[in-house]
């Protein structure tokens, strides 16, 4: 008798450790069994202060390294779910997010992508120890918080009592535009972003994946949520210093093989819909993560206040065939000159001329 595959591998899923919870349920109950788990990590080696973010594939919590004598001590550690064939066991290959910073740190990495620490795992989750980088620009507007996550661990017989606060992200890119076309608009009435802090943003995006592509990866989902914002003020000048770093590998990639899809369905480039003329492994990657940059930029420059990644993929493409030649249909941006039209609807980087004053 035949074995159905297709229903033996719905029967492992349905068994899942977190099968049925939703995001912000399989996060909370991830932390609880990742503290009895890995009693000595989560004791002696780090403190965990707070729940900084969470999605489908894993939890991120802000922490201290007790184990750092100098420097920064403040590090954000990623729980990552296990594939649910791989649950319950220690497995040889760990998922690409840790394999590709690896990868990327023994090649010296770049400043502009989140600096990798330690990883670890158990049977049941993945940790990835990073730089804990980026503001709560969230939390900045008293925007209402999720219910804190209250549980007792217990490690050389003494028991804690834990109650972290938590949050669904706000350090990222995403969370930094709706800050600041909030306060644009309470304060002047508008939402179009400075044009300063926008070239800084791209061209270190930019330099990061200008990096990645060297080494011969691809990120594979560059996009608002995965690029983390801090800026710092310059009293003197009455200017504002951006910086950013690239985080979430968790579509990254080797370029050799082609690329299937892209990480998020709504910033994939044309050559992934449907009804494409093109093979897997006739695509390149690297393109693919330039043609996302450039919806981030897109995200940036408008000024109706919503991200592009929420405008269906078809749609948008349909829309772009019909307005103006195919070109971006933004407007109210009167001070961009034509150069940065160029590069929005170009997309040649790092030595564009729009970007090439802007100092990161």
């Amino acid at each position: 008798m035949g074995i159905n595959h297709q229903l033996l591998l719905e029967h492992e899923h349905d068994r899942s450790l977190y099968a049925g919870l939703s995001a912000e349920q399989k996060a909370r109950a991830s932390i609880v069994n990742a503290f009895a788990a890995n009693p000595f990590d989560f004791s002696d080696r780090f403190r965990v202060a707070k729940v900084i973010g969470f999605g489908s594939n894993g939890v991120v919590l802000a922490a201290e390294d007790l184990t750092r004598s100098t420097g920064s001590a403040a590090v954000a550690i990623k729980i990552i779910y296990k594939d649910p064939l791989d649950e319950g066991r220690i497995v040889r290959t760990p998922p690409p997010e840790i394999a590709v910073l690896r990868a990327l740190s023994a090649a010296g990495s770049s400043k502009y992508i989140v600096r990798s620490i330690a990883d670890w795992q158990d049977p049941n989750h993945f940790y990835l120890v990073t730089e804990l980088f980026g503001q709560s620009w969230i939390d900045a507007l008293n925007d209402p918080k999720l219910k804190p996550l209250s549980f007792t661990s217990t490690y050389r017989n003494v028991s804690t009592t834990h109650n972290l606060p938590f949050f669904d992200g706000s350090s990222d890119l995403w969370a930094y535009i709706y800050a600041s076309r909030t306060y644009l608009y309470k304060t002047e009435g508008h939402r179009l972003l400075p044009l300063d802090p926008i070239r800084q943003i791209i061209k270190q995006t930019a330099s990061a994946l200008a990096f990645i592509h060297s080494k011969n990866f691809y990120h594979g989902d560059v996009k608002c949520e995965n690029i983390l914002v801090s800026q710092v003020a310059d009293l003197s000048s009455n200017t504002h210093t951006t910086s950013i770093r690239l985080a979430d590998f968790g579509h990254a990639r080797t370029i050799y093989n082609g690329i299937e899809s892209y990480g998020t369905r709504a910033i994939s480039p044309p050559e992934f819909l449907e009804d494409s003329p093109f093979a897997p492994e006739e695509l390149d990657g690297r393109c693919s993560d330039v043609f996302a940059l450039g919806m981030v930029m897109f995200s940036l420059l408008n000024d109706a206040g919503d991200s592009a990644p929420s405008i269906p993929c078809e749609s948008m493409y349909e829309a772009l065939e019909v307005y103006d030649g195919g070109r971006y249909p933004i407007s109210g941006i009167s001070d961009l000159d034509q150069e940065g039209w160029d590069l929005l609807n170009a997309m040649c980087l790092l030595n564009h001329s729009w970007l090439q004053d802007t100092r990161i």
